[in-house]
């Protein structure tokens, strides 16, 4: 006799999988970020992490991320930081200039030592970001 609805055991084997997400199938999920940030000696700009927070889509700006809890640090050049992303694998990060600075940045992210952004710019009326999101 044939049936429209899964056995119990098929529908508990789907459940597993889609629970367990990528690290079922063996895609890992980043257990760390690294943003590593130079440019202008001695400039300053601000650092905005989160790993709280929801992506956005509009014509003008594209993807932008809008935080519902971020971790903001005033920084001189060079940076070198390491974050730990267990266990939401969720990661943003946001640099903006101060008010009375233009400084010229380049900025590096890496998840689980591999590269995965890499821009250099001015940060004048706009910032640099990178966010990465795993389910």
């Amino acid at each position: 006799m044939y049936t429209t609805h899964p056995r119990p055991a098929s529908f508990l084997t789907t459940l597993l999988i889609l629970t367990a997400g990528c690290d079922f199938l063996g895609t890992d999920r980043p257990s760390e970020a690294q943003v590593i940030i130079d440019g202008d000696a001695d400039a300053t700009v601000n650092v905005i992490t989160s790993q709280n927070f929801f992506m956005g889509f509009s014509d003008e700006m594209g993807t932008d991320v809008s935080f519902v809890e971020a971790d903001t640090v005033v920084v001189n050049l060079p940076f070198d930081e390491t974050y730990d992303l267990r266990p939401s694998a969720w990661f943003a990060v946001r640099l903006t200039a101060p008010e009375d600075q233009t400084p010229e940045v380049h900025m590096r992210v890496l998840l689980d030592g591999s590269e995965r952004f890499n821009q250099s710019g001015v940060l004048e009326d706009q910032h640099m970001q990178y966010f990465v999101t795993h389910n």
